[in-house]
């Protein structure tokens, strides 16, 4: 069976998006604890600037680590489940870590402990 080339660079474009603002919620919220030690338009500034700074090469560089990551993993997985099931076994594992990492920056939640304790109440 031959490796999709629309279904990897499904795959790598959607995790590439989510992993950029995932970072790009962690250096605002970063970068907004120091919002009370400027006024707001030298803050606003200087933000702005530290942010172009992290994301270009962020930007220029995720998607091509991203790209040699998968096909790393997509190589070595299709030896011994093919490749399909290889994407869509990277598909599932980067989409629970970036959940993950999003509901504990958004709700301070640790889907782990969750998952283990069987308890789903209220999070769904």
């Amino acid at each position: 069976m031959k490796t999709n080339k629309k279904l990897i660079k499904f795959v790598v474009f959607v995790i590439t998006i989510l992993t950029a603002n995932l970072l790009g919620d962690y250096a605002g919220d970063f970068l907004t604890s120091f919002k009370n030690d400027y006024k707001p338009l030298t803050f606003t500034l200087i933000a702005m600037v530290v942010i172009v700074i992290i994301f270009y090469p962020l930007f220029d560089s995720l998607e091509e680590w991203v790209t040699k990551f998968s096909n790393k993993i997509v190589k070595e997985g299709a030896k011994n489940f093919g490749p399909n099931l290889a994407i869509f076994m990277i598909f599932l594992v980067s989409m629970i870590v970036l959940i993950f990492f999003y509901a504990r920056q958004y709700y301070e939640i640790n889907i782990f402990r969750h998952l283990f304790r069987g308890n789903f109440e209220g999070l769904f």
